[in-house]
């Protein structure tokens, strides 16, 4: 979903990396201070409670992620450390958006939860939110080592249930709607199907990268 949106978003960035690159802004300083905002906005989102004005704000910030290749293919054509840099701040974003919603959750009571429910259900929805937010957390992180040790080993392995985008985009959408409903069961919702997406996304990669070796070795 995310992926559809930044293509079409890339046309409304264009005229501001052709600004950026008059002023002299690399493409590695975009990438550095994008991955700050998406940081300190995150954070403020969390301890404000502003959910959806922070998942705008983080929206917009996440769509504008190709800013910095649109620089980098207006000035140098894009460098394998620029494309390194930008791979290793996102893992930091997408740190802090766990972060993020690890903390409202901490912070609830059972109203903010799920008021239609009973206490002990709100309760437990919200524990599970945050064992669950710390699961998908691990998947996220294990999903992006496997294709990057794998592809030192000569397999890229790049399919699975949910991409970077994906996750993302749930935890976006989530976020929205808790903010407009005031309710945080959706975020438990979302770090649920998050870490078992990201459990199943982490099974298909290592069987890629085996099935791959083996091709291979024939």
């Amino acid at each position: 979903m995310l992926e559809s949106l930044r293509s079409s978003f890339k046309r409304v960035i264009d005229p501001v990396a052709k600004l950026l690159v008059r002023l002299g802004v690399s493409a590695n300083a975009v990438t550095v201070v994008g991955t700050l905002a998406v940081v300190v906005i995150s954070f403020v989102t969390a301890f404000t409670g502003q959910l959806f004005a922070g998942a705008i704000f983080l929206t917009i910030f996440v769509l504008a992620d190709g800013l910095d290749g649109s620089v980098a293919a207006l000035t140098t054509g894009g460098t394998r450390f620029g494309a390194f840099l930008d791979s290793t701040l996102d893992r930091i974003a997408d740190w802090s958006l766990f972060m993020a919603v690890f903390i409202c959750l901490w912070r609830a009571n059972n109203k903010n939860v799920c008021i239609w429910m009973p206490s002990i259900i709100g309760m437990s929805l919200k524990y599970a939110g945050l064992f669950t937010c710390l699961i998908a957390l691990m998947a996220a992180f294990v999903t992006s080592y496997t294709r990057a040790r794998g592809q030192s080993i000569s397999v890229d392995p790049k399919s699975g249930l949910i991409t970077r985008a994906d996750r993302v985009a749930l935890i976006l959408v989530a976020m929205g709607v808790s903010g407009i409903t005031n309710q945080l069961f959706w975020l438990s919702c979302a770090m649920i199907l998050l870490s078992i997406g990201g459990i199943v996304t982490v099974i298909q990669r290592i069987l890629e990268v085996k099935h791959g070796l083996q091709q291979k070795d024939k």
